[in-house]
């Protein structure tokens, strides 16, 4: 959840549908694709990419003179690892503490301010990744008026009509198989969620997908408009 911007904004997302992942159900789940990822890839990575180098026996006494030629932690760091450790924490128990992780993140950058490890010279100074939070401010914004005036529901009755005929575990990994495939299309994993993320689950659900009731009602109610 805590590994790109791309997974708490999908969270959001999906919240907007009337699903609520915490950290716990996120972890127990995760965990099954991580854990087989873990176990499966090593081998083939090295029957394809042998290493060139086999056996280092003198990395640990290389790494610990490095870590000694640093010298103990500095003021600035100690302050960044604690604001670390709490602002994770944070995340971890978000849904305990009724904090948002939004809160969260700002509390921690606060932090930081306050203490001056940063100062508003350095935020200055990141134009670019600055613009790279209102662009996607301004994906989400799109993302929710696109849930909240029925086009998610819509879009995903017309292509779940192609998936017709298909069982749910069929369908599951095709969405799946589609969604990584086109993934390059889309400058950043931020923008293919906010752009299908939605759309996705609900041909999933279209699909006879398991899902929670809740979520199944609100997404494909009949859409009511007034003139």
């Amino acid at each position: 959840m805590t590994a790109t911007s791309a997974n708490p904004i999908g969270i959001q997302v999906v919240r907007e549908s009337g699903v609520e992942i915490g950290f716990g159900k996120w972890l127990v789940v995760a965990s099954v694709p991580a854990v087989t990822a873990i176990l499966a890839l090593p081998w083939p990575v090295a029957r394809f990419f042998p290493p060139g180098v086999e056996e280092t026996p003198n990395a640990p006494l290389e790494a610990r003179n490095a870590l000694a030629r640093l010298g103990p932690l500095s003021r600035d760091e100690w302050i960044t690892a604690i604001t670390f450790v709490l602002m994770v924490s944070g995340w971890v128990f978000a849904d305990a503490l009724k904090l948002g992780v939004t809160i969260i993140a700002f509390a921690g950058l606060g932090l930081l301010l306050m203490a001056e490890v940063l100062t508003i010279k350095d935020i200055a100074s990141q134009g670019v990744t600055l613009a790279t939070f209102l662009w996607l401010a301004v994906l989400f914004a799109l993302s929710g008026q696109r849930n909240e005036l029925g086009f998610m529901g819509y879009a995903g009755q017309r292509l779940a009509r192609y998936l017709g005929g298909l069982s749910w575990p069929v369908t599951y990994v095709s969405r799946i198989a589609t969604y990584v495939a086109i993934h390059y299309m889309f400058v950043s994993q931020s923008s293919q969620v906010l752009a299908l993320l939605g759309v996705f689950l609900a041909v999933g659900i279209r699909g006879g997908v398991p899902a929670p009731r809740s979520w199944h009602s609100r997404c494909f109610s009949p859409v009511v408009t007034s003139r």
